[in-house]
């Protein structure tokens, strides 16, 4: 987890979002990872550039079937 993504999962809590997209992320492949407060984020990126994902709260986390990348 980076500071970034921690950044990102406070802000989306303080806010009670369930589910976002971002663009821009550094992360290369395609995977999932926890982002902190309970976020899940499926990514996508080559390159260490133009990486997009989307973030999924705890509550809708365990409702993701399948990501087609």
């Amino acid at each position: 987890m980076t500071g970034r993504s921690r950044e990102l999962a406070d802000a989306l809590t303080s806010r009670r979002i369930d589910i976002t997209c971002v663009q821009e992320n550094k992360w290369t492949g395609a995977k999932a990872r926890d982002i902190g407060e309970g976020y899940k984020l499926h990514y996508n990126g080559t390159k260490a550039q133009n990486g997009v994902g989307i973030a999924v709260s705890e509550k809708l986390r365990d409702s993701v079937v399948e990501v087609f990348r």
